[in-house]
């Protein structure tokens, strides 16, 4: 599963279906639950104040991931679950 890797290499010009799907994954798994939402908001937030932010490290930190490993196993999981839609 390397979606995150492919969410991140999208660009307006290449975008695909298949990107885009899993873009709107990604963003209903943000907003699935209150304290991940926040949280994502908070990335968000810092993210505007720094120019280095790669979101390779940056998102699973500010999400409480140890690692991208472990937020794609997570997303992955949402994505196969009754509660995404």
């Amino acid at each position: 599963p390397g979606q995150l890797k492919t969410v991140f290499a999208a660009e307006t010009a290449n975008l695909t279906p298949e990107a885009c799907g899993y873009m709107y994954a990604l963003m209903s798994f943000f907003a699935s639950d209150s304290a991940r939402a926040e949280k994502f908001a908070g990335a968000l937030l810092k993210a505007r104040e720094r120019e280095d932010v790669r979101p390779d490290g940056f998102l699973a930190e500010s999400l409480g991931f140890p690692n991208m490993a472990a937020l794609q196993d997570a997303w992955h999981k949402y994505m196969l679950s009754p509660a995404f839609r």
